[in-house]
This record gives structure tokens, sequence and C-alpha cells, in this order.
């Protein structure tokens, strides 16, 4: 079995994750909960559980700080963050620490279920950090081809965060393996290139700075760290790219809900049935739909609605009417929508109009 320990401010999140976890495959047991993180590290020393998913900002000591004074007490945990704050610079200072994945809000099951697998493939196999520096060839063969297929997968799930976080790391400790200069070279090359052509498919928009030779420019350098610091500002471009990416995916699916909505307005849309329409989680197409409409999708259907009904009102059409084909079966819940957004009544608005 594997333990979990969750720690977040918002207990709407940490009752979500708890909800999503209870449902995953896999063998969890959450075993404590933290609002924050003096108690969180309280917990954490205390119970010692397998996966640690901890947001950044949590008052009384933030997330990374809490992470520092627990990995030399817990080196076999792996640690998962969350943030709402959307900046590269917090996924370096997580990777300082090695936290194993760093997942951005609003949290998704995909996002979360695919964060708990790499941490339970990484409790299983103890990864890069406890193979001994004199692995065999074959099993540095065996985590370099795992490293390839893990940049794959993100690229292709559109997930740059997660791959920049686990290049860094893993390249870290591909670094301190016995493995020759011109090999980890080779292997770097070898990631660079797969990423291009895997962009090529999945963001065919994306363009890698002008006249980069990576090959050439690799074979130039002398040491296992300028390869690794030369690798991963490479792949800082392929996230930023799948990050620029994703921004339009998701303009994308929010124009194709607006215009939905300004076509069914009459009908009886819920919260579910939008999200089935784009296919979507329905929490997180509520908290992505205000983001970037700047009201929830509730407003923003009453908006047409009233929008609709005073076109209509001003045509001279009956309230009753009015109040059917703008999707209110209860004239008077319609009157009270209307005047709460307009401060008058519909008949008041017509009358108006009429005169």
């Amino acid at each position: 079995m594997t333990t979990l320990a969750i720690i977040d401010d918002e207990q709407i999140v940490v009752d979500w994750i708890k909800t999503a976890v209870e449902k995953a495959e896999g063998d969890y047991r959450i075993v404590a909960t933290a609002y924050n993180g003096i108690r969180g590290l309280a917990l954490l020393r205390q119970l010692k559980p397998d996966i640690v998913i901890t947001d950044i900002r949590i008052p009384g000591m933030d997330g990374l700080s809490l992470i520092e004074n627990t990995m030399e007490e817990l080196p076999q945990t792996a640690y998962i963050v969350i943030s709402g704050y959307r900046d590269f610079s917090y996924a370096r200072k997580a990777l300082q620490l090695r936290v194993l994945d760093y997942v951005d809000k609003p949290i998704t099951e995909d996002k979360l279920y695919a964060a708990l697998s790499t941490a339970v493939n990484y409790l299983k196999e103890k990864k890069f950090a406890h193979l001994p520096e004199n692995a065999s060839l074959e099993e540095c063969g065996r985590q370099c081809q795992q490293i390839t297929e893990e940049i794959i997968r993100c690229i292709r799930e559109e997930n740059g965060e997660r791959m920049l976080t686990y290049v860094q790391r893993a390249l870290a400790d591909m670094e301190h393996m016995q493995m020759e200069l011109g090999r980890y070279q080779d292997e770097c090359v070898k990631d660079i290139y797969v990423a291009i052509e895997v962009m090529k498919e999945r963001v065919p928009q994306f363009e890698l700075r002008k006249n980069i030779v990576p090959y050439t420019e690799m074979k130039q350098l002398r040491t296992k760290q300028e390869v690794r610091l030369y690798t991963v500002e490479i792949f800082k471009e392929f996230a930023y790219g799948i990050q620029a990416c994703e921004g339009m995916t998701k303009n994308k699916a929010i124009q194709a809900l607006i215009d939905y909505i300004d076509e069914h307005y009459a009908e009886d849309i819920g919260l579910k049935e939008l999200a089935d329409f784009i296919k979507m989680n329905p929490a997180y197409l509520s908290m992505l739909f205000k983001e970037r409409v700047g009201m929830s999708y509730v407003k923003y259907l009453t908006k047409i609605r009233m929008d609709k009904a005073k076109e209509l009102l001003r045509d001279g059409e009956k309230v009753t009417e009015v109040s059917l084909r703008v999707g209110y079966n209860d004239y008077r819940y319609f009157s009270q929508v209307f005047k709460k957004n307009e401060n008058m009544t519909p008949n008041e608005y017509k009358e108006m109009y009429r005169k």
C-alpha cells in the first residue's frame, strides 16, 4: 500500500484530491492532511508517508521550505508540488530539491494521476537517485531509454512543466553515473532530436531558435555539467512552446463553449452538459471559463439571456413569452433575475421603450 499526505491551505482542494485519489487505480491510503506548513511538517515527521502532495503557497511554512526540512529525514519519500503560480522559477527551485513532479492548478484528474503514476514508479524502481555510480552500461541504457520515453509522453500530453522538471532531475542524476562524456553527449543530443520530431507532430507552429545545431554545439562542450546546462536550456524552449500551445488550445475550447452557449441559451444548460460538450473536467472548466472570460459561466449565460430578453421586449413581445424564449419556465423567477440585472422589471423596461 502506498501512503499519501496532502498539504494545501484550501480545504476544497484537499477534499478534491482525497476524492480523486480514492477513485484512482492503485492501492493508495491517505494518512495525513494539513492546511498549513507547520502542521504538515509535524505530520510528515511522525507518519513518514510514501508520497507528499503539497502546495507551494501555504501559511506557516511554504511548501518548498517544508520539503527542505524533511528531505534528509525522508530520503525515500516522493514529493509532488502543486501551485497556481505558472512560473518556471518555482519549478526550478523544486528541482533543486529533487521534487519528483510539479503540477499546476487548476488540478485535473489526468494531471494528478500522471503525477501519482510517476511517484509510484519512482518508489518501486528507486529511479536515478538510488542507482550506484558504478551502474552497469545495461542499467544506464535502460534509464536513458526511460528518459526518452518520458519526454515523448510529456510532449504528447502537452505538459511542458512536467517535462522540464523531469529532464532536469534525470540529467542531473545521469551526470553522476559512470558514463563517458561522449556517451552522455550522445544521449542528450538524441533526446533533443527526438523532442524536436515529436514537437513537430504535436505543436507544429513551434520553432526552435534559428541556427542551432545541437550535435555540433554539444561536441564543443568539455564537461558533463556544461552538457546538462546546454540541454536544459533547449528543453526550456520546448516547455515554453508547449505552454503557449496549451494556452491556444484552452482559448479554442472556451470559444467553442461561448459559441455553444450563444446558440443554446434558451435550453437547460448545466455545468455537466458544458463539460461533456468540450470533454473537460467540470471543476476545471468552471475555473478556466472564469479565468478566460472574466466571469463565471452562469453569469455569462445570464448575461446572454438578459440581452436577448431586452431585445424581445423592445420588439413588443409579451413578458411571459419572452421568459420562455430565453430559457426561464418560471415567469416570476425570470422577472426577479431581470430586475436584479437591469434594476427594473421586464414590464417597466418594455413600457420605457414603448413610450
